[in-house]
């Protein structure tokens, strides 16, 4: 009797687990199911996507396989590149064993750099990312913006010559102004200037195994901060050449002995001259040869 209760249960509870998926689903439009396999994915989109852990990926692929797929992924039309994903990745990993996925189209975006805006803009829009992770996101959201805003600029000003020349007195006579690329980039990151000055290098000189243990939290951005820096220092310190140094220094002691031979030898001529002189009773000469004597023992001393 017990078994029979048992086994009952786990009907029900199987029979609420796919009711509770069916009813998700059916809540989506079927006109708007897709094969899977004919979503493309572009890997420098998914770049722009948290990572999840693997512990996290199988709670969501069970969540997945329970509830169905609440929220349909979202896809663009835009030249080039038919049924791409923009939103929806992890949904797209979790959903492996089903043929078809609910989509929804946006229709507003209309070029890839566009749509690299609307996915880094929704990406910040997102509660549980680090800090590293928010700077990372809007250096590459303004480095877009800036690219869409100039493109746009040059094509007003070449609808014609007299739009191109007024375009162009404008840059001429305008006085530069100094942007603060960083400050720009703390503010939208909501990060604090000094922190996010400390993350852009990073994410510009840093390995891509250091980038990942930042991203994760493993690391701090003061720490592999401190790692790059010290890195660097060690990579601008001049260089020895031990083997020319070795080789030098052999020069060196060859052309020293060779040295100290020479006036060893003048050494030894002067001592004869200096003999020869106090013989012959020529103290003039002598005394000079022997201030000759003590002049070469000196430098022989102070080359030892």
């Amino acid at each position: 009797m017990a078994n029979l209760n048992i086994n009952t249960n786990r009907k029900k509870k199987n029979r609420t687990v796919f009711d509770r998926a069916a009813q998700n689903e059916a809540s989506i439009d079927r006109n708007n199911y897709i094969e899977r396999n004919g979503i493309v994915i572009l890997p420098e989109l998914e770049s722009y996507i948290r990572k999840q852990d693997v512990e996290e990926a199988e709670l969501f692929r069970e969540s997945i396989e329970t509830e169905g797929i609440r929220e349909p992924l979202l896809l663009v039309n835009i030249p080039g590149h038919d049924n791409l994903l923009i939103d929806g990745h992890h949904r797209y990993k979790a959903s492996e064993n089903s043929p078809t996925v609910p989509v929804k189209y946006i229709t507003s975006l209309n070029t890839l750099d566009e749509v690299k805006v609307w996915m880094l803009k929704n990406q910040l829009g997102r509660r549980n990312l680090k800090d590293f992770e928010r700077i990372e996101l809007s250096e590459k959201l303004l480095s877009f913006n800036a690219k869409l805003g100039i493109e746009k600029r040059v094509q007003n000003a070449s609808k014609n010559e007299s739009a191109n020349l007024h375009f162009r007195s404008e840059e001429e006579s305008a006085s530069p102004k100094k942007i603060d690329h960083t400050q720009n980039i703390a503010d939208t990151a909501n990060t604090s200037r000094r922190n996010t000055s400390k993350a852009l290098k990073i994410i510009r000189e840093a390995p891509e195994e250091l980038k990942d243990l930042v991203r994760s939290g493993e690391r701090s951005i003061h720490s592999a901060y401190q790692e790059i820096t010290k890195k660097a220092k060690v990579e601008k310190a001049p260089k020895v050449n031990l083997k020319e140094t070795s080789l030098q220094e052999k020069l060196n002691d060859s052309s020293n002995e060779i040295t100290a031979k020479g006036k060893i030898n003048t050494l030894d001529n002067t001592y004869l001259s200096f003999k020869n002189s106090l013989s012959k009773g020529n103290k003039e000469l002598a005394k000079t040869e022997l201030d000759n004597m003590i002049h070469l023992i000196n430098e022989l001393k102070a080359n030892l």
